[in-house]
């Protein structure tokens, strides 16, 4: 999708802020800034490293990875919410992929299959 200049660098400005406030996050922020970025299809922002095809490096390139590291750690806390962790997962699976949003996904398999049992 196009977004007017205007407002990437509204959105870039705000992903610049949440970079700096990232200590004080919670899950809850995190999924809903990703679940955003997901709806209004701004993957682009984080960039999946070098774009090969034009070498112009992402506004973002490591706020993903930092993004999804944070939110691990508090990923099963009894207050995070479901539709957080949805969110989340559904950002893994729709945003570049990083490191740290695949350990999410392992770190969420892990506690189902021992929730169940396995």
């Amino acid at each position: 999708r196009s977004q007017p200049c205007a407002a990437l660098d509204a959105i870039d400005f705000l992903l610049h802020r949440a970079s700096q406030t990232l200590p004080d996050a919670a899950v809850t922020d995190i999924s809903q800034l990703l679940a955003a970025m997901v709806r209004l299809g701004l993957e682009d922002r984080f960039g999946g490293g070098v774009d090969e095809a034009s070498r112009v490096q992402p506004p973002h390139p490591g706020l993903l990875n930092q993004l999804f590291m944070h939110a691990r750690g508090g990923l099963f806390d009894r207050f995070t919410p479901a539709s957080d962790v949805t969110n989340l997962c559904i950002a893994v699976a729709k945003l570049p992929a990083t490191q740290q949003g695949s350990r999410l996904l392992l770190d969420m398999a892990d506690k189902l299959g021992s929730d169940a049992g396995f």
